[in-house]
């Protein structure tokens, strides 16, 4: 089946032509490679819009290699249009490579399973599922996307792990940041011998130095969902030599084991995703499928709903200062807690989230 960019009833279409100017107004989070601020367009008639604007340091924006990739992540961003996928809308160079992208009111899903875990609690069955059939179809979009002119883009993200996945107060989940992404669009040469992706979350086949391939983006997808069910991290080690060692070796608790509630039909989808073996891996379409034949149970929209609870009880808590295991008492306390297993929060994080930032922090850049 081929798929064709997802059509958009936004205005900010109009960014590519060039119609609007910038201006970031507050800073959401910054890391060891740039900046990204909560914003708003501005089009000639008055018209505003709130963004996210991704500005990168200047000395990587001036590097050529870097560029053509910041280029070949905004180029993807921009043809990429789906619900589960945080879009790009423009990117200039003003002073620095800025891109703008989609604003999304929520929180990284690494803050999520980080907050939750560290509690001893565990995600409703619900939102995990709906979480996990949400990011299998955006890759299930992304890795059947064409080109303008029907040919196939042959995208693989690279980088899929709960740093660049957004959860919204909606619940809406939203796959992120095509900086690693191989697609036949780009221009950048990706070295093959390089491991891309996060050490607890790339492929097997990896670590022993083949080249990222679509069948490894579900890997990564299977690391997920098993954490989002488990309430633990499934391949952690004291260093990421040791945690690339846990991977390389593959050894996968069954998820029942952690969650008996699961599904027979998710513990078998989980064992072939974390195969070992490329080949034995279901494409993210079959996985879309499968995951929706269990929400099938549920009630309509219950998972967007559990998905939406944990994202505000979230900000509510940092916003309060209250503490959040106070504020969940509908969700069941995960048995069998491993000490020091939760996510920890990744300090080069680059999040589109909103955040309550000591007043000292607020400035306005005008980037038109």
């Amino acid at each position: 089946m081929q798929m064709r960019p997802h059509p958009s009833h936004s205005r900010l279409v109009e960014y590519r032509r060039g119609l609007a100017r910038y201006a970031a107004s507050t800073r959401i989070a910054s890391g060891g490679m740039g900046e990204v601020w909560r914003g708003e367009a501005i089009f000639p008639d008055g018209y505003v819009e709130a963004v996210a604007i991704k500005r990168v340091l200047p000395w990587l924006a001036n590097t050529p290699l870097y560029l053509e990739m910041l280029e070949d992540e905004a180029r993807l961003g921009m043809m990429l249009r789906h619900p589960n996928i945080v879009r790009v809308h423009d990117a200039r160079m003003q002073g620095s490579f800025i891109l703008v992208m989609e604003l999304v009111e929520g929180k990284s899903l690494n803050h999520v399973l980080g907050r939750v875990h560290r509690t001893g609690l565990r995600i409703p069955l619900e939102a995990a599922v709906h979480i996990g059939r949400d990011l299998a179809a955006a890759l299930s979009y992304a890795h059947q996307a064409l080109d303008d002119q029907g040919r196939e883009l042959a995208i693989v993200h690279g980088d899929v792990s709960p740093h660049n996945v957004l959860v919204s107060v909606a619940g809406d989940v939203k796959l992120m940041d095509f900086g690693l992404a191989r697609a036949t669009a780009n221009l950048a040469h990706r070295d093959p011998n390089r491991v891309c992706g996060k050490p607890g979350y790339v492929a097997p086949e990896l670590v022993t130095r083949k080249e990222c391939s679509q069948a490894g983006d579900l890997f990564a997808l299977g690391v997920i969902l098993w954490e989002c069910l488990a309430g633990r991290r499934l391949f952690h080690g004291e260093t990421p030599r040791e945690t690339l060692q846990m991977v390389r070796v593959c050894d996968v608790p069954p998820i029942r084991a952690f969650r008996p509630d699961a599904p027979i039909e998710i513990e078998a989808l989980l064992h072939a995703l974390l195969s070992a073996e490329p080949a034995s891996r279901p494409n993210a379409q079959r996985v879309v499928r499968e995951l929706e034949r269990v929400q099938s149970r549920f009630d309509a929209g219950l998972g967007a709903l559990a998905t939406s609870s944990v994202v505000r009880q979230q900000l509510n808590d940092g916003m309060r200062k209250q503490s959040f295991a106070a504020t969940v008492s509908a969700f069941d306390r995960a048995p069998g807690k491993a000490q020091g297993s939760a996510l920890r929060p990744d300090a080069e994080e680059v999040i589109t989230s909103v955040y309550t930032r000591p007043a000292d922090q607020s400035t306005t850049l005008d980037l038109c």
